[in-house]
């Protein structure tokens, strides 16, 4: 679903995965059955101008790094990933900061 044009699949996918990391017992699973292509995949969703992609991939993100180190190397070694986020969060304040948000 994550190489998917449709977005609501895209976003649907996202969501399985983040739900599959609450449990502990999903863990096991999804360090063996992610492949190197879908974590890429995840990634690259980081630099789609949608909000409510992004939102999905980065919960995603949040909660795969949150089951152990085997996600947390797939994401770094697949993609410039913290350079990324510092993109993100580095617009996200100047955005707010033109706004008048002090």
């Amino acid at each position: 679903y994550l190489t998917s044009s449709d977005r609501f699949l895209v976003v649907s996918g996202l969501e399985v995965i983040t739900n599959l990391c609450g449990s502990s017992s999903n863990h096991v699973h999804l360090v063996d059955h992610l492949t190197s292509e879908q974590y890429s995949q995840i990634c690259q969703l980081l630099l789609v101008p949608d909000v409510q992609l992004l939102h999905a991939t980065l919960e995603a993100v949040y909660s795969l790094t949150s089951i152990g180190l085997h996600p947390c190397e797939q994401l770094l070694d697949k993609s410039h990933l913290v350079s990324i986020l510092v993109d993100l969060f580095s617009c996200s304040a100047e955005r707010l900061n033109h706004a008048g948000v002090r």
